[in-house]
């Protein structure tokens, strides 16, 4: 079993910004419920000569889906939060609000970051307790949870597996950092330096 993020390839494919500087709706997608007071920003691509992908992402690291991409894993995205629209230039978009937010860190094996007051403030190096690994293969933790996006790899068949199937279906946009892995004692690389695989 394997733990990934999640991330956006913002140095290769178009990504999202609110068309509002003093926009917040994006820093509220907290882990709570959203659906019943979305409001859709206005937004708009900031780096337009980047290639467009499947995968976008709007001013943290939320994972945003067009038609194609949000079809294809519908079944792992709505297993994992809600599914805000989104529309930019008359395309339709699918906002992930991750709401399966489990704290399943093993706090005491993972490497920490210890700020000045002596408090822990960063994971460094991620280690999991797989026995409270949530059913969903995308999950956020409490801390983190307007930012990382996280991903299960070994709780079900392979070929449903989110990095198969857009593996297979040529989607475009992620890059998955290995975080963890179950059969290697200890907590997995520095997030900080392994970009991970590219989609």
């Amino acid at each position: 079993m394997k733990v990934y993020s999640i991330r956006h390839d913002v140095d290769r494919f178009q990504f999202f910004l609110p068309a509002d500087p003093e926009c917040k709706t994006f820093d509220q997608l907290d882990g709570s419920t959203k659906l019943a007071s979305w409001e859709p920003p206005e937004v708009f691509i900031l780096e337009p000569k980047y290639r467009a992908g499947n995968f976008y992402n709007a001013h943290g690291n939320f994972l945003i889906a067009d038609e194609r991409a949000a079809e294809a894993l519908r079944p792992l995205l709505e297993k994992a939060g809600e599914l805000l629209p989104l529309e930019y230039k008359g395309r339709r978009f699918t906002v992930l609000n991750v709401t399966a937010v489990v704290d399943c860190l093993d706090h005491d094996k993972s490497e920490w970051r210890i700020g000045r007051n002596g408090n822990r403030v960063l994971v460094n190096r991620y280690a999991f307790r797989a026995d409270l690994l949530p059913p969903s293969p995308i999950f956020k933790l409490p801390i983190g949870a307007r930012t990382t996006t996280l991903l299960t790899e070994g709780l079900m068949d392979p070929a449903q597996e989110l990095r198969e199937i857009v593996r297979r279906e040529g989607l475009k946009g992620l890059r998955f950092a290995e975080l963890w892995d179950s059969e290697v004692p200890g907590p997995g690389p520095s997030w900080l330096f392994n970009i991970g695989q590219e989609a």
